[in-house]
């Protein structure tokens, strides 16, 4: 008896089977195997895993079974066509598909992420990250303890502050975070220190790490305009940009920048020397990131504090905020009128507000011969509406995402 059986390549579907054939001898007593070849690489050892196959699937079915084949009943390969992929199988979609791995298309909020995390590490209490948060949760109450007995010398910024006690404060609404925040940085000594910590400004890496997480005034503008956007839409909207301002993560440094920031010693010599034409005494005082005392996520740094010692003008302080543009018309919405830009005169008057100060020199200098100054005086009203929407937007959701960016 011959049997002839078909197998398909397993390293090339699209590719003709392999064709297996098995001579045996005496079929109705003990079944002897005269002869087997196959048409595959190991074929002509007759030891091959299809004609193992073919074997096995004669023994289960019995050789009485199988049909009988003429010579025409093969198909003839070498002149058929071969067959796509899509008519020898049936299509089987990805999710089904046992070796596909398919991305989930679940999306979970921040809040449900906070959620699952507790629930997490409630049920597995001696997890290595729940023992690094219990020890993070220690070494906060012994700094702590510490940072009262030193003082202001401890103080760190906010979003490092975050960082430290993310796992306390995760567990705690919004309104009691800020106020946590409040006692902390809203002490006198503490602002102090952290005034007197970041006098250079742009020079010093205190200065840039405090500002990080908190609305400057400029940027005050352009973030109230996006926390109005943010809590005026019906519709679910997202944080963003109004996240990216706080945090400096798209801060860059243009050449007229550059510019304006060498002009500025310049500038303050040709502004005391234009107080001195008009019989003026005044001496300009540098000064660091000062926060907003009731609300530390509101902060400026002013050019300078002016404080003037003539006889007309004796203990009065100003603001000084300096603007180096190309023309002196940049600064301004209406030159004619010296009305100032709406970002401008929104940053001058958050300074003066955060400060106390209720008036600013705003200063524009080109040169030793093209420059002006305007005397701006505070408005409350102005700086009541930009506090508003700033303030609401940490609560809603400004400190649930900074808790947690810093607790990843």
């Amino acid at each position: 008896m011959k049997i002839v059986s078909l197998c398909l390549q397993t390293s090339g579907l699209q590719a003709h089977p392999h064709v297996i054939t098995v001579k045996f001898d005496n079929v109705c007593g003990d079944i002897k195997i005269v002869e087997s070849e196959c048409s595959c690489k190991a074929g002509m050892s007759e030891k091959c895993k299809h004609t193992s196959a073919t074997l096995i699937h004669c023994y289960r079915t019995g050789l009485g079974s199988l049909e009988d084949l003429s010579c025409t009943d093969i198909e003839c390969q070498w002149t058929s066509k071969k067959k796509s992929v899509q008519q020898m199988y049936d299509t089987v979609p990805l999710s089904e598909f046992c070796h596909i791995k398919v991305a989930s298309s679940i999306t979970v909020s921040a809040d449900q992420q906070a959620s699952m995390g507790q629930l997490l590490r409630r049920a597995a209490s001696d997890c290595a990250i729940e023992r690094h948060r219990k020890r993070l949760r220690t070494l906060n109450a012994n700094g702590c303890s510490q940072d009262t007995s030193r003082g202001p010398a401890s103080t760190v910024p906010i979003m490092t502050l975050l960082h430290r006690e993310v796992a306390v404060l995760q567990t705690k609404t919004s309104d009691e975070v800020i106020h946590h925040l409040c006692r902390v940085y809203g002490s006198d000594e503490v602002l102090r220190n952290i005034e007197e910590s970041t006098r250079s400004q742009a020079s010093s890496p205190a200065w840039h790490s405090y500002r990080k997480g908190l609305v400057t005034a400029s940027i005050a503008r352009t973030c109230m305009t996006k926390a109005k956007t943010f809590l005026r839409s019906k519709t679910p909207a997202s944080v963003s940009p109004f996240l990216s301002l706080i945090l400096r993560t798209n801060t860059i440094t243009t050449a007229a920048m550059r510019a304006g920031i060498e002009k500025e010693p310049k500038a303050k010599l040709e502004y005391l020397k234009l107080l001195e034409s008009e019989g003026h005494r005044a001496v300009i005082r540098n000064v660091g990131l000062m926060l907003l005392k009731e609300f530390p996520l509101i902060g400026c740094s002013p050019d300078g504090v002016c404080t003037f010692s003539c006889e007309c003008c004796l203990g009065k302080v100003v603001l000084l905020e300096v603007k180096c543009p190309e023309k002196l018309e940049n600064s301004f919405s209406n030159f004619k009128d010296r009305e100032l830009k709406p970002l401008y005169a929104t940053q001058v008057n958050v300074q003066m507000g955060v400060c106390g100060i209720s008036i600013s020199h705003f200063f524009v200098y080109v040169s030793e011969v093209s420059h002006c100054l305007c005397e701006v005086q505070f408005d409350a009203t102005e700086f009541e509406m930009f506090k508003e929407p700033i303030v609401e937007i940490y609560k809603v959701q400004i400190i649930d995402e900074l808790l947690h960016r810093v607790g990843l």
